[in-house]
């Protein structure tokens, strides 16, 4: 065997990984969006579809009365 074979047999045995590498993540990809969507599709059954935003106060501290100001 010469270097420049083990080269291109290297090469080729890189891509070939690579592929399989690549359909694997795209299988996996597929089946989190697939989750997420089911998710999704329950909580908007759950919760409803009301794209309202509900007011829920403030969460910052709150402002000091004008008297305590003065002092």
């Amino acid at each position: 065997m010469s270097i420049e074979y083990d080269q291109q047999e290297l090469l080729n045995e890189y891509i070939a990984r690579q592929n399989r590498k690549i359909s694997e993540l795209q299988s996996q990809n597929i089946m989190l969006e697939t989750r997420l969507a089911m998710a999704e599709k329950k909580i908007i059954d759950l919760v409803g579809d009301d794209e309202e935003v509900m007011d829920a106060g403030t969460f910052g501290p709150e402002d000091e009365p004008e008297q305590d100001k003065e002092e």
